[in-house]
């Protein structure tokens, strides 16, 4: 008898083999298959906090600006929020290639400001997902000398014969000592003196509206010298506002 093993197998492997050239059904998704992302802007921060500076600092700061997507960003806009903030030179971000970046320069003049201090700055690109991202700068801003009142208001009655007055009261903030000089009127409708409370320290000083009084509103300007580089004028402005006199009627 013979036997027909050797058949068989062959057979099996030769099906083996054709099954292993078979083509699969489930081929990977070629390269580039996926929808394209297009430009994407995005930004190491979007918000800036530059802590405590004395008023009168220039708080600068760089925002990078990455194109996070595969075609070309523009960036066609930079809009500061406020005429304190301003932009340098971003041309070089204005196209960024995927991959690449771009630097947009800020910087903040801090003069006049005071407190709690945010101001945003809006950047448009052709980002479709995102075409205007706001950026922002914050932090707290302290004055070397402390007015108070800054402006001050005096009410007066046109039958008045008497001056009024309103006392400012200036505080030195810094370490070293403060002088101040005698204030000065631009108006000679004002007048103001100055008086030291603590040496170097606090001062008071008393304005005054000098009569004849007419109708309406008074403007004036207060202004001192002072010895802090920082701050070496100080500007206080004074209005007194004259209202007539209305007589109750008789009984």
């Amino acid at each position: 008898m013979k036997f027909k093993f050797p058949v068989i197998c062959a057979s099996l492997f030769g099906a083996g083999l054709m099954a292993a050239s078979a083509p699969s059904l489930a081929q990977p998704a070629p390269a580039g298959a996926a929808s394209a992302l297009g430009p994407r802007m995005a930004f190491a921060t979007n918000a800036y906090d530059f802590g405590k500076v004395i008023s009168g600092a220039l708080v600068k700061y760089v925002f990078v600006a990455t194109n996070i997507g595969d075609q070309p960003l523009l960036i066609s806009k930079v809009a500061p929020g406020c005429h304190c903030t301003t932009v340098g030179d971003w041309s070089k971000a204005h196209q960024i290639a995927p991959g690449q970046t771009g630097e947009i320069p800020i910087q903040l003049d801090t003069h006049g400001l005071q407190g709690t201090v945010s101001r945003s700055i809006k950047v448009t690109s052709n980002d479709k997902l995102a075409p205007v991202q706001n950026l922002a700068l914050r932090g707290t801003v302290w004055k070397a000398i402390k007015v108070t009142p800054e402006i001050a208001y005096l009410s007066i009655n046109t039958n008045a014969t008497s001056n009024s007055t309103v006392v400012v009261h200036i505080t030195n903030e810094l370490d070293a000592p403060l002088t101040l000089s005698d204030p000065i009127s631009a108006s000679a409708s004002f007048k103001a003196e100055l008086k030291t409370v603590t040496p170097g320290r606090d001062f008071e000083m008393t304005i005054t509206a000098i009569p004849p009084f007419k109708p309406g509103r008074t403007p004036g300007i207060i202004t001192l010298q002072t010895s802090c580089t920082n701050m070496p004028v100080i500007t206080v402005r004074a209005y007194a506002t004259v209202q007539r006199m209305v007589n109750a009627a008789s009984p």
